[in-house]
C-alpha cells in the first residue's frame, strides 16, 4: 500500500509523434501539480506546469517525469513565476525533474524564473537522459526575491542540481547551494550586484555547433552594444559561454536588471520561433 501510494504522487506525461505532429499520449498529474496542454502552432505538445496554491509550500513533494518519444517536439513551460513561499520549520518544498528524450526529439523547458520568497527552501534537482541524436534546451532562471517587496536573498536555503546525459553517459552535473544566512551573496566570488540568474543549457542536436543560429545570435548580442542600449552599467553584469564538450553549450547571465534578464529570454524564444526548432515563440507572453 505504502509503496503504490509512493508512486501515485509522481506525475507523469509521455508524447509520441504521430500523424505528422506531436500529442500527448500520456498525463497523471498528482497533486500538488497540475499539467496543461493548450494547442500549439506547429505541430508542437504544449505542457504548462502549475500548482494549487500557485506556489510551493513547506512540504511539498513534486515529481515529474517526461517521456519524449522519438521525433517530438514538446515545450514545457509555466503559468507564472515560480513561488515558493515562508517555511515556518525545517522541513522546505522539494521539485524533482526527470526527462528522457528519444532520438530526433526535441525538449524545450524553459519556465518562467523562481522566485524564493523570505523564510523559504527549496531543494530542486532536475535529470535529462537524451539519445544520440536528440536535443534539449533548458532554461533555469533565478529572481533573487520579491524585489517590489524590498526583499533580495531572504530565502533559508536554496539548492539546486542539473544533470545531463546522452547515452548513458554523464556530460554535465551543475549543483550549487545558496545559504544566504551563512555565505554573503554579496561576494564577489558569488552574486555581487547581480539580482537575477540565468543558466541556459543547449545539448545534442545542431547545439554542438557554436555557429548555431541561437548560439551565434545570442553570443552576438552579448557581445555587442545590445545591452548598454538598455541603460544598465556593464559593473552590474556578467556572462560567459561554455562548450559542454562535443554536445552543445552552457550560458551562465547574470544581471541586476530585470530588463536585461527580459531581453535575454525575449531573445531566446525569437530564435526557437525558426522552423527546426518549435516554430513559435514560447516566451512571447512573459514580456
Amino acid at each position: 500500500m505504502a509503496r503504490a501510494l509512493q508512486r501515485s504522487q509522481i506525475s507523469r506525461v509521455a508524447t509520441a509523434f504521430i500523424a505528422g505532429r506531436t500529442r500527448l499520449v500520456s498525463c497523471h498529474g498528482a497533486s500538488p501539480l497540475r499539467i496543461l496542454n493548450p494547442d500549439a502552432t506547429g505541430g508542437v505538445c504544449q505542457l504548462v506546469l502549475s500548482n494549487y496554491g500557485a506556489g510551493l509550500l513547506q512540504g511539498d513533494r513534486v515529481r515529474l517525469e517526461i517521456e519524449v518519444g522519438a521525433k517530438s517536439r514538446v515545450f514545457i513551460g509555466s503559468q507564472g513565476y515560480g513561488r515558493v513561499y515562508r517555511c515556518t520549520t525545517g522541513r522546505g518544498a522539494s521539485l524533482a525533474i526527470h526527462g528522457r528524450v528519444a532520438q530526433g526529439a526535441l525538449l524545450v523547458s524553459c519556465p518562467d524564473p523562481l522566485v524564493p520568497q523570505a523564510g523559504s527552501r527549496l531543494a530542486q534537482r532536475q535529470r535529462f537522459d537524451l539519445e544520440e541524436g536528440a536535443a534539449l534546451v533548458l532554461l533555469d532562471a533565478l529572481h533573487a526575491g520579491r524585489h517590489a517587496l524590498g526583499e533580495s536573498f531572504a530565502y533559508h536555503e536554496l539548492s539546486s542540481e542539473v544533470d545531463l546525459r546522452v547515452a548513458g553517459r554523464r556530460l554535465l552535473f551543475d549543483r550549487y547551494v545558496l545559504n544566504p544566512a551563512r555565505d554573503n551573496p554579496r561576494m564577489a566570488a558569488r552574486f555581487a550586484a547581480g539580482e537575477r540568474l540565468l543558466n541556459l543549457y543547449l545539448l545534442g542536436g545542431a547545439f554542438a555547433d557554436p555557429s548555431h543560429p541561437l548560439i551565434s545570435g545570442l553570443r552576438r548580442r552579448l557581445e555587442g552594444k545590445w545591452l548598454p542600449r538598455l541603460g544598465v552599467p556593464r559593473a552590474t553584469r556578467c556572462w560567459s559561454f561554455t562548450p559542454m564538450g562535443n554536445h552543445g553549450h552552457l550560458l551562465r547571465f547574470l544581471t541586476a536588471a530585470r530588463r536585461e534578464a527580459q531581453a535575454v529570454i525575449a531573445h531566446l524564444g525569437a530564435a526557437l520561433a525558426a522552423r527546426d526548432l518549435l516554430g513559435y515563440d514560447p516566451c512571447a507572453r512573459r514580456m
